[in-house]
């Protein structure tokens, strides 16, 4: 129990922006870092929320509201999945063999299709949640999707056979992914379940959409890079995030949610 709740610690350090004592970074310390990177996600529920509520609170609407739903998942996580998701489009823009493309990801310089898919990035999540009808039901739903989104990328890094020996090999290697794998999967399965609470078509659609990421990013792995790291889970947990909202949005605007 020691052990999960110092991996706990961990996770929120290395992928979140929130202070926590700081712990050896020994093997049996990682045991279940994956398994609580959803945990993350909690966090960003926790701000949404407060967000929603202040903003209902003080009446404010419009582009301030989706300026705020856009940037606060960025500023919890610090980033980091970001940085994955911009260095993978670079590395896959290029062109080059398998080799090329894992020195891209290495690279620490921003290329030009990094600008140009963070650009649309910002600008297609913007204007889904503009689209959006916030309340605190709402909210939380767009917390349970930072959930599912750090599930997915969990679930990726603990089943896609990593390449070198880089952080998302050290981190799957320390992992024990019997348990890893059924705490990831109660994560996910307990935030689908309460989107399927307020909005059970919605639930299904956020279940298709995580099960098209996975094999999405799979079939990317293998094709481009010759297995996972640490950037392709942070592409995925972006792609699926934007997507989440995208979809969501879509289904608002078509009148088949019931919030």
């Amino acid at each position: 129990m020691v052990r999960f709740f110092v991996s706990l610690a961990m996770a929120v350090s290395m992928f979140s922006v929130i202070p926590v004592p700081r712990f050896e970074w020994k093997k049996e310390n990682m045991t279940y870092m994956l398994a609580n990177l959803p945990f993350v996600g909690i966090i960003v529920l926790a701000a949404v929320s407060l967000w929603v509520f202040i903003s209902e609170s003080l009446m404010i609407g419009g582009i301030l509201n989706a300026v705020m739903l856009t940037v606060i998942p960025l500023l919890v996580s610090g980033g980091i999945h970001m940085d994955g998701y911009l260095d993978t489009h670079d590395a896959i823009a290029s062109y080059g063999d398998q080799e090329k493309r894992r020195e891209i990801l290495k690279d620490p310089h921003l290329g030009t299709f990094a600008v140009v898919w963070a650009i649309v990035y910002v600008l297609l999540y913007f204007g889904a949640v503009s689209e959006i009808g916030w309340n605190m039901d709402k909210a939380v739903i767009l917390g349970m999707t930072a959930i599912i989104s750090r599930a997915i990328g969990s679930f990726c890094t603990l089943n896609i056979h990593s390449y070198g020996s880089g952080f998302s090999a050290m981190l799957s290697s320390a992992s024990d992914k019997k348990i890893s794998n059924i705490i990831v999967l109660v994560y996910f399965a307990a935030s689908v379940g309460i989107i399927a609470v307020f909005d059970p078509a919605l639930s299904v659609l956020m279940l298709i959409i995580s099960v098209i990421s996975v094999l999405a990013l799979r079939g990317i792995a293998y094709k481009y890079f010759g297995g996972m790291s640490g950037d392709l889970a942070g592409y995925v947990i972006q792609l699926s995030s934007l997507l989440m909202v995208l979809a969501w949005a879509i289904f608002e605007k078509a009148g088949v949610s019931v919030l």
